[in-house]
């Protein structure tokens, strides 16, 4: 005959899990396209293009071959695409991590690497005020560097009995998880569940 006991223990763990979503979709996946203001459209070598369009892309290639500058095959792209309603170049800063902006590059670990498009088919789509393109484009550039970085984020909140309550991924900011969260997690510093 075997002697056995039985012991109970009672564990205390977080109700919420904050943890990095190494399975996330690019914000620029067709998941999200419909909250795109444009295409964000890249030549580079190393690295594939955020947007695919195939053909800017081989207007974008076939006319920079011919270019003079940055002003002169923005001019060479808008007379191939008559449908673009704001072109901007965009750049890529890379030092350990990488950076997407608007605008031309201008230092050491910086280069030109594609454009940003704004067409008449993305901007009905879309709605976004002239005004505004500037700052949509902006937030975009940054969530598709904190993606391009590996800074996204899923978070799992539990029930009182550790059961799962809810689970969500593809947050690209801890900032956004707080929208939905639940009234009872408000104030929480989510910061302190990242595991």
């Amino acid at each position: 005959m075997k002697l056995t006991y039985t012991k109970t223990t009672t564990e205390e763990k977080n109700r919420i899990e904050v943890y990095y979503d190494d399975v996330s979709l690019s914000p620029r996946d067709e998941e999200y396209t419909d909250g795109n203001l444009g295409y964000f459209i890249t030549q580079e070598r190393s690295y594939s293009s955020p947007d695919t369009h195939e053909e800017l892309q081989a207007i974008i290639k076939e006319t920079g071959e011919d270019a003079d500058d940055t002003k002169d095959h923005i001019k060479r792209i808008k007379a191939e695409f008559k449908d673009i309603i704001y072109i901007e170049p965009v750049y890529r800063y890379e030092h350990g991590d990488v950076k997407y902006c608007r605008g031309t590059a201008g230092g050491f670990d910086s280069s030109n690497c594609g454009f940003y498009i704004v067409t008449k088919k993305t901007l009905e789509r879309t709605g976004t005020e002239t005004k505004d393109f500037d700052s949509a484009i902006d937030a975009e550039l940054e969530t598709y560097t904190a993606y391009a970085n590996g800074e996204t984020y899923g978070i799992t909140i539990y029930d009182e009995d550790g059961e799962v309550q809810e689970q969500q991924g593809n947050f690209f900011s801890i900032e956004d998880m707080y929208d939905g969260l639940p009234k009872e997690f408000e104030g929480v510093d989510l910061n302190d569940y990242l595991t």
